[in-house]
Order: C-alpha cells, then structure tokens, then sequence
C-alpha cells in the first residue's frame, strides 16, 4: 500500500539484443548478396547461400528476441506487487 525502500524502481526494459542482432543481420544480408550477385564460383554462390540464411536466423532471433521483451514487460506490469 505504499513504497518501500526494498522496492527497485522500474524502468522500461530496453531490447538491447534487437539491435545487436538486427545489425548482424544486416551486415550478413549485405554480404550474401555481394556474394551471391558476384558470384562466379559455385563456392562464392555457396558462401552467400549460407550467409543469406545467417542474416535470416539473426533477423528471427530479433523478432523473438524483441517479443520476449515486450511480453516480459507486460507481464511484470499485470502482476501484483507480493
């Protein structure tokens, strides 16, 4: 019923690793197409096959890495202070 000096103040959590991994993502996604558009080894096309399915896995950990942070958010907001 009221504020007690144990409580840690809350703050909005920040979703460090959406950034972090949306840039991998990027740089990845960069690179596989310089790769796959100047390619002139199956080796290189190979090399951008791979990193384009990299960027994809690094753009999906964001996704979920930015939901779980939201959900985490919420629900520490609907539950009850003990």
């Amino acid at each position: 019923m009221g504020i007690h000096v144990s409580d840690a103040p809350h703050r909005a959590p920040r979703p460090i690793a959406v950034w972090i991994l949306g840039t991998l993502s990027a740089v990845h996604a960069a690179g596989a197409l310089v790769f796959v558009a100047g390619g002139r080894t199956p080796a290189n096309e190979l090399e951008g096959f791979v990193m384009g399915t990299t960027a994809a896995v690094l753009l999906v950990g964001a996704v979920l890495s930015y939901g779980l942070v939201r959900l985490r958010a919420e629900l520490r907001a609907t539950t009850p202070p003990r």
